[in-house]
């Protein structure tokens, strides 16, 4: 379950931050390029398929004997502040909960604590991951290990 589940939620956030048009937008104004896009009802639902498997992921952390073990608030923190931004931000596609301007704020606080808390936390491995896979292949190259 959780590597289903695992899997569905970084190809969703994949696919929202990459492939929804929205955030190509932001991409575009920030580093200059653009790209194309999937439609809406494809971003959408997998925005919902990511908030879903989100939710089954922290049940499982829950009921799961190991993983409860070795749970903490920074797990629970990390979960949280990358809940927060896919549910805001769903809301704020789907007009939930109030006026697009205050959505959108919600929207915004959301992400810039996910910022905030990306570089103090696990959750770094996203843009560390080559960085990591490189030492490590170094250092097993260093001591002899067989791949």
């Amino acid at each position: 379950m959780i590597y289903i589940g695992g899997g569905l939620f970084h190809l969703s956030l994949f696919v929202v931050i990459i492939l929804g048009a929205p955030h190509m937008l932001v991409w575009k104004s920030l580093i200059g390029l653009g790209w194309p896009t999937l439609p809406l009802p494809v971003v959408d639902w997998m925005a919902a398929v990511g908030i879903i498997a989100m939710v089954i992921l922290l049940i499982n952390r829950r009921i799961h004997p190991v993983l409860k073990l070795i749970s903490g608030p920074a797990e629970f923190f990390a979960w949280l502040f990358v809940f927060l931004p896919m549910i805001t931000g769903y809301m704020m596609t789907h007009h939930i909960g109030g006026s697009y301007e205050a959505l959108y704020a919600r929207h915004m606080i959301t992400v810039d604590v996910l910022m905030i808390w990306i570089p103090l936390s696990r959750i770094s491995h996203f843009v560390f991951y080559f960085f990591s896979r490189a030492i490590h292949g170094q250092e097993f190259g260093k001591r002899g290990v067989a791949v």
